[in-house]
């Protein structure tokens, strides 16, 4: 791994990311909490250790998950020359991915112990992919370009191997009718050619 890209990581996390982290991580650990607290009346049990067992594992969760992914963004960011916005969706989930494995592992080995390591890893992993995925789509749908680029259904039926007939772009058309009208006019140049014979052989024969 270079390491000014992983210098710059290490500025990125400042008090300002941790305290972003920190917020998110106390959003994650309100809701875990609350979760928490209605399993431990569902299930008849203590409901306070649900809850806060819940929140505390949560707010790590988020935290870890928050700090982990801006970092992998701003390492993927400063490799490539690049502002965060520029990112492609497929380095968003890499570092969606690396935050949900980092957390997952963090918090199996505080709160779950070694035999949950790989298992956490494993899951919140596919958390990130699935969670980054899902953000991904959305945000492609919302795009104007993205829409109005995308074929319509008459457009597919047409562009299908089963179909009759062939949809043709604009330009591969209009290259079309240009050849089509080139024949033509090679076409009148014959015919036109053919007149003159036959003109010409009607002045001999006139004057024989």
């Amino acid at each position: 791994m270079d390491a000014e890209p992983l210098q710059e990581v290490v500025r990125a996390l400042g008090p300002g990311i941790l305290k972003s982290a920190a917020q998110f991580g106390a959003m994650t650990g309100a809701a875990g909490a609350t979760a928490g607290g209605i399993v431990g009346l569902a299930k008849d049990v203590t409901p306070t250790l649900f809850f806060i067992g819940s929140g505390v594992q949560c707010f790590a969760l988020g935290s870890t998950f928050y700090a982990t992914r801006h970092s992998a963004l701003v390492y993927l960011a400063r490799r490539k020359g690049i502002v965060h916005s520029d990112l492609t969706p497929e380095q968003k989930i890499q570092a969606s991915c690396v935050g949900g494995g980092v957390s997952g592992f963090t918090t199996a080995a505080i709160f779950r112990g070694r035999a949950n390591l790989l298992p956490g890893s494993i899951v919140f992993t596919l958390f990130g992919y699935l969670g980054q995925r899902y953000v991904n789509n959305r945000e492609a749908a919302l795009l104007p370009s993205t829409y109005e680029d995308r074929p319509n259904l008459w457009h597919r039926m047409l562009s299908s191997k089963w179909s009759p007939v062939k949809a043709f772009p604009d330009d591969e058309y209009e290259n079309m009718l240009q050849e089509q009208l080139n024949q033509i006019n090679v076409e009148l140049a014959l015919i036109d050619e053919d007149i003159v014979k036959i003109k010409a052989g009607q002045s001999r024969i006139s004057l024989e």
